[in-house]
């Protein structure tokens, strides 16, 4: 297969590489308490590691998948860990799961349950 067509249906070096990840919050988080979380969640632990975060959920968890913010990058194993490390020290979070890097246009997303 030439590059375009390796380019075009992300594959080989070209392939991109994320991970899925499940927040539960600890109970009786105000309202202050919550969007300070997640603005730090977003700041500290995904922008400043050069990551995005697609995503959603409510008061007490939440689901997303972790990709890289360069077109055709990839997260990788030491992102995953400052992620992970950010995470463990945070008292909000009750509990959390990182998923294994996956293939985000060729693999299902390991966290997805269909109905």
């Amino acid at each position: 297969m030439n590059k375009r067509l390796r380019k075009k249906y992300h594959l080989d070096e070209y392939k991109m590489l994320g991970a899925s990840i499940c927040i539960s919050l600890v109970e009786g988080l105000n309202t202050e308490q919550y969007n300070h979380f997640f603005d730090d969640f977003i700041s500290d632990a995904i922008e400043l590691n050069g990551l995005q975060f697609g995503g959603g959920g409510s008061d007490q968890s939440w689901y997303g998948v972790l990709e890289s913010k360069s077109r055709y990058g990839s997260v990788n194993d030491e992102d995953l860990a400052k992620i992970r490390d950010w995470l463990t020290h945070r008292t909000e979070v009750s509990t959390f799961k990182l998923s294994e890097l996956w293939d985000l246009f060729h693999d299902k997303d390991p966290f997805y349950e269909a109905n």
